[in-house]
Order: structure tokens, then sequence, then C-alpha cells
């Protein structure tokens, strides 16, 4: 089988500790990934050791390399605390759990009850990341294990508690600003759902998933332990913010399925569960935890009846592979995580519990087939590096833990963990020869050539000033179909004080992309865009000399965009209705030239 999804960057944490478990989680939001290294003992980062305190490590995606920049805590670092043990990042928002926090608010003691932290982009200046809320169980108990599994979508987030019958989902502004408080106990229904639901949680929207790794089925004939369930849950369902049960689900044929849910994943109308200890009857040997995965969706079968549409196998199934110990699904693609799987990609070369995943598609073979795409490892794989672990993807990239991997030197590090990226392979737009930026007086001049296009649309020229946010200030047509050298060129009118980075962003007609190498360019000599706060709230103040001799002020988002412009500049630009996120202050004045600067939002 050709292989769709292609190695790239090995990810490892930059100040990697013996034991870490880096990699025990992973998360993708956009151009950032959140790993979770819940045995971090800090000692690395200048920090008093203690073990197993945990910590989180935030990348961001700089054109295909994944840079390190920030690793997270919490304010309040203890032994045994596992922060870390689940991570979820999503647009502006980071939630963190930790399952074994003793205080709540740092008091209270009391044992392994558990607790989940929220970070923003934002909080303390732009791009910080900084603490929020610390979030504890409404009905604390000793051993609960609160924020054992988290999750965070848009206003909500949803934190399981491993222990006791219940997940509760919380929303940003219950009880204040920025409170994430509790609107929702979640609780299984009938069945053994009260043990281990909870373990883990996902959300998408306005739909929940919790999983009950023990559950057994209650029905109608001979009772079979530890099947395991997931519950489905609406936010509108039952009234507004209520949360009600819409399904549970378990495997069509519960004699079969061990664990069902050890992991869970959901995107949008898709649910995929995970069930890595899975039996098999192989002629009259029977095989333990094989594994499977099994994608349910919304409509099938009736509006809300969550039915099943596809089991997912390897394409050869062993004993004690675990396929199935990790899941996610985005876009019309699941990856499926085996941890202990011994085999490469050609079902060849073996090596004791190193790890692999495998990546169906939706359509592959017929409409709704989700067929197998990929089988997927470490490129240096080794024993007992347990790749898979974790599996995370966005619509361009594979993210997969392998928290035992030793990193090189076995006598240096033991076991610190990694994570490795895939990208999906496809054919570029365009076969691009060169690209440059020049600097004409106040203005910059960018020209590329291509000797090769298949099917290209469009071109996007993009600045940055700290190459992490990204603004699209010129769309130009491509070809569409050439073999002959293309020539193209753009201005950039407006180029920031300061550092200037541009690249060039190459897209094909079906969405595919692909982009440049980075130009930088410095300009020392414009004159400066003077304005306060940053990050802003809901007004932002221009000083005076900013608005000397200025004929026009927009306001552009990351698209170019405006979203405020004016003619008659004015000394208050109210930014309170805007998205959280980096726009540009773009300002023209009476001699023509533009000044520009990033303003960070972030209410």
């Amino acid at each position: 089988m050709g292989q769709s999804w292609q190695p790239g960057i090995k990810v490892v944490a930059s100040d990697r500790i013996s034991h870490g478990s880096f990699g025990h989680d992973i998360s993708i939001s956009g151009n950032y990934a959140l790993i979770g290294a819940l045995s971090d003992n800090g000692a690395a980062d200048g920090k008093p050791s203690l073990d197993w305190a945990g910590a989180a490590y935030l990348f961001f995606n700089d054109h295909g390399v994944w840079k390190q920049i920030k690793k997270i805590y919490p304010p309040v670092r203890a032994a045994s605390d596992y922060f870390g043990i689940s991570v979820c990042i999503k647009d502006d928002y980071i939630i963190i759990g930790s399952k074994s926090e003793t205080d709540a608010h740092e008091q209270n003691w009391m044992s392994g009850a558990g607790a989940a932290y929220i970070f923003a982009k934002n909080q303390g200046g732009a791009d910080n990341w900084g603490f929020v809320k610390k979030v504890t169980s409404p009905n604390r108990q000793v051993n609960e294990y609160f924020g054992n599994s988290v999750a965070i979508d848009g206003n909500n987030a949803i934190a399981g508690v491993y222990y006791e019958p219940r997940g509760y989902v919380l929303e940003k502004d219950a009880g204040g600003t920025n409170n994430w408080g509790s609107v929702a106990t979640l609780i299984p229904q009938t069945g053994n759902g009260s043990n281990s639901f909870g373990g883990k949680v996902a959300i998408s929207g306005e739909y929940v998933v919790v999983g009950a790794q023990s559950d057994y089925n209650s029905g109608a004939g001979p009772e079979v332990q530890e099947t395991g369930s997931a519950h489905i849950f609406k936010k509108t369902l039952g009234g507004a913010n209520n949360w009600g049960l819409a399904k549970k689900i378990m495997a069509p044929s519960i004699a079969e399925s061990v664990s069902f849910r050890l992991s869970v994943s959901i995107d949008g109308d898709q649910v995929v569960v995970g069930a890595p200890r899975e039996r098999v009857m192989e002629g009259s040997t029977l095989m333990y935890s094989v594994g499977a995965a099994y994608v349910f969706s919304k409509n099938n079968g009736g509006p809300d009846q969550w039915g099943l549409e596809k089991r997912l196998t390897a394409d050869v199934r062993r004993d004690r592979s675990n396929f199935g110990c990790s899941v996610a699904i985005r876009g019309g693609t699941v990856v499926v995580g085996a941890r202990t799987e011994a085999f490469d990609y050609k079902n060849e070369d073996y090596v004791i519990n190193a790890g692999a995943a495998w990546v169906f598609s939706e359509n592959r073979g017929g409409i709704g087939n989700w067929g197998q795409t990929a089988k997927i490892h470490a490129p240096d794989r080794d024993n007992g590096d347990f790749f898979g672990n974790a599996v995370a993807l966005n619509d361009t990239l594979i993210l997969v833990g392998a928290i035992a991997k030793n990193n090189g030197d076995p006598f240096a590090l033991y076991y610190p963990g990694a994570a490795y990226s895939f990208s999906r392979e496809s054919a570029l737009p365009v076969k691009l020869v060169s690209f440059s930026a020049e600097q004409r007086e106040k203005q910059v001049y960018l020209k590329w050539t291509s000797t090769e296009e298949t099917n290209s649309n469009h071109f996007e020229i993009q600045r940055s000033a700290d190459g992490r946010t990204w603004i699209t200030f010129e769309n130009v047509k491509a070809a569409n179909e050439s073999r002959v050298t293309m020539h193209y060129d753009a201005w950039d009118k407006s180029p920031l004080a300061g550092q200037n980075l541009y690249c060039l962003k190459m897209v094909d007609h079906d969405g595919t992309f692909a982009y440049s190498k980075v130009q930088a360019l410095t300009f020392n000599g414009l004159e400066s865009v003077s304005f306060y706060p940053n990050p802003v709230s809901d007004r932002l103040l221009l000083a005076e000399t900013t608005l000397r001799n200025a004929v026009s002020l927009k306001l552009l988002d990351q698209t170019g965009k405006p979203v405020f412009e004016t003619s008659k500049p004015v000394p208050v630009i109210y930014t309170g209705h805007l998205s959280n996120g980096t726009y540009i202050l773009q300002i023209t004045r009476k001699d023509g030239t533009m000044t520009s600067s990033p303003v960070a939002v972030g209410n």
C-alpha cells in the first residue's frame, strides 16, 4: 500500500528529562500544538524538582517547523499532581488536566481530588498564553481524579472524573467573566457506567462524548463484563444548556468488545471510539487486545441516532497490539494509535512495543467506506517507544506521541518521550523556482517565478512581524495549467516598522497548498505607529503623533479584510465586538506613504 502521509519533523522538549512522558497527550489547533508531559519534574527549567508534578509544552508550526514557544506549569506545583495527563487547545484557549491535584484554590486539601487549568492566548500580553482559572469539581471527593480527561471548544469545556460516575461541562462566563463555572453534570445511563465513566471526554460544538471504560452490557441476554460504552450528550436536549443524553453507544457485537471506549474523538457529526482490548478468535486461538475502532454518524439510522458507520481494524491484526488506544477524527480522516504494535508499515520489521498508527479516509474505496490510506510509525523506531500512545490531527498534519522514546544515547536520558509530525502527501500545484522580497524606498517589491503549474488557483502573499501570526495582504491569480516559465509580482505598500517576514502560499483549486521559503526585510526608517493598550480589550487609543498627517485608518483582520476603516482619522477605535486575535493597524498619510503595526485583541 502506498503511503499517503509522509514523516516530517520530530518534536521534542527543549529541556528533555528522563521519564518525562512527553507525548502522553497531544492536541492541535491551527498552527499550535499542545503536548502533555505528566511526569516532568521541572528541574530542567530551574524549578524545584518535584516528581510527577507535570508540565505541558506549547509549539507553533512555523511553515513546517514545530518551534517550542512556551512550557506551561500550574501557578502552584506539587509532586504527583500529574499536570498534563490530559491537554486540549482550541483557538485561543487551553485546558490542562491535573488528575491528582489536592488543593481547591490552594486550600481544603483532599488527596487525588484533581483539577483543571484554563489558559488564554492573550492573557497577560499578546501571545502570552497566560493562566486564567483553576477549576475543581463542584462535589470534590478523595481520589475522584477530576481532570483525568479534558476538552475545550468555544465557550464550553468538559472535565472527566475517572472514579465517579460524572463529567462536568464548564462555561466561560458562568459565575462571572472568565470564571469557567460548571453548568451541567453528566451522568451515565443504566448499566455499570459508573465504572470509569469520564475516563475520556471530547467536545465539538453542542455535542460532548464521554466514555465509560468498564461499563457492562445490561440489555437482553447474558451480562458481559467490561464491554464499555460511550455517551453522547447534546447541549440543548431537554432545555437550554441542559446537556441531555442523546445516545448511549456500544460495540454492535458486545461479546467481542472489551474496554470499548478507552479513547474517543468527535468532529461535528461524527464520532470515533477506540476499543483497544477487543479480542479476536483466530481459528482455535483467542488473541487478546487486538483492538478496533468504531465510527458513528449523527444521522445514520435517523435524526440524532448516531448509528454505526464503520468498524475499523488494522490491515493485519495481531495479538496485544492495542489498536484503538488513541483515536482522532477531523474532516473525513481518522487516525488510530496502537502503542504496542511491533511491525513496520510493510508489516515486516519486528521491533517489540515500537508502536504504530493507522490512517483511514472516509471515501477511500467508496462513499463512506473509511478505507485505510496509511500505516505510520517513527522513522527511528526502537524497542519500547510506545509510538501511538496519543494522536492528533488537523487538515494537513498528524502528530503522534511516543512517550518512551529515548531520543538518542540511552545512557544520557532514559525515555524522555517525543512526538512525530506527518504531512499529507500531495502533488504541489506549483513548481516554484524563485521568490524574493526587495526594499524599494518605503515599500517592498515581491516577485516569484514558476516553471510548471498544475490546477493552480491563486497565490496568497503573507506577511508577519514575528513568524507566528501571518496576514494575507494580497491575492494574485495563478495560471491554472502551465508548462512554461511564469513571472509574478506584487507590492507591499505598507510594510511594518522593524522586521517584515514574507511568505508565498500557493493554492490549488481543490484547496491543496504549499508554502515558499520565508524572506526577511527590516525597515528602520519608517514612521512609527503609537497606540495603547496592546493587547486591547474594548478601546484602542491612538497617539497624536500617529494621527498627524493621516488621511485614512484601517484595522485589518488576518485575511487582510478591513474590520474598521475611516477617511477621518479618530483617536479611538472600538474593538469590543472583535474576535480575539492579531489585527493590523494601517495608516495612510498625505504623502501617500503607509505604515502598519500589529494589534492584539484579547477580551
